[in-house]
């Protein structure tokens, strides 16, 4: 047989196909055990679990880290809106105080103008 015949020509893409696939095969468990080693500080299980119950866990952990993060920022918009509030009465005060301050030191101006 020459090296053009159909029958290596088949040989070979079967060969090539081969090695793309464990190519893919191993670099699917490469982000596997990545995504086993994020949730192993996590409570989810993250050994000896399938694949398939390993990207359930994955996704658990997903949708508890958005829960998370939509429940921290619902309590910095109540946060924010307390600061805000407190600035507000807090400025108020300021004016009022200045008020104050200008009213005596009229008023101090008042009473040395009438001791001179």
């Amino acid at each position: 047989m020459n090296e053009n015949s159909p029958v290596n020509d088949s040989e070979h893409t079967r060969k090539k196909h081969a090695e793309s696939e464990k190519k893919r095969r191993d670099e699917m468990n490469i982000r596997l055990d990545m995504l086993r080693k994020i949730l192993a500080s996590t409570p989810y299980p993250s050994n000896n679990v399938s694949k398939a119950e390993l990207l359930q866990n994955v996704t658990l952990y997903i949708k508890e880290l958005n829960n998370s993060m939509n429940q921290s920022r619902v309590n910095w918009n109540v946060e924010r809106e307390v600061l805000l509030n407190e600035i507000n009465h807090l400025n108020e005060e300021v004016n009022r105080l200045n008020g104050e301050i200008n009213y005596l030191n009229q008023l101090l101006l008042t009473i040395q103008s009438l001791v001179n």
